[in-house]
């Protein structure tokens, strides 16, 4: 399966939409401007889409995952890390600096 459609697949995912939502509210970084994109205020680098926050990088709009979030009891961004590490056969965190 491509990458891209596990995304794609975890995007559809209500119980983790409403967890990813939970999160972001509380998240110490980013909980004012995904209140603030989500109530319609325009933010040059941050787009809030279908309950999602993604901040421009590199000319590339890329998902802001909050620190919170669990997948599976894992950090959502050890979790992904470790599955897009898995697809490209890397290794996973052991051997990433």
């Amino acid at each position: 399966m491509h990458p891209d459609l596990v995304v794609a697949i975890w995007l559809q995912d209500n119980d983790l939409i409403q967890q990813y939502m939970k999160c972001m509210e509380k998240d110490n970084l980013y909980k004012d401007i995904y209140k603030r994109t989500r109530n319609g205020e325009k933010v040059l680098t941050i787009q809030y889409k279908d309950k999602f926050l993604y901040i421009l990088k590199r000319a590339t709009w890329k998902l802001i995952i909050p620190t919170e979030l669990k997948i599976r009891s894992k950090s959502a961004k050890e979790h992904l890390f470790e599955l897009a590490h898995a697809y490209i056969g890397y290794g996973g965190l052991g051997r990433t600096y």
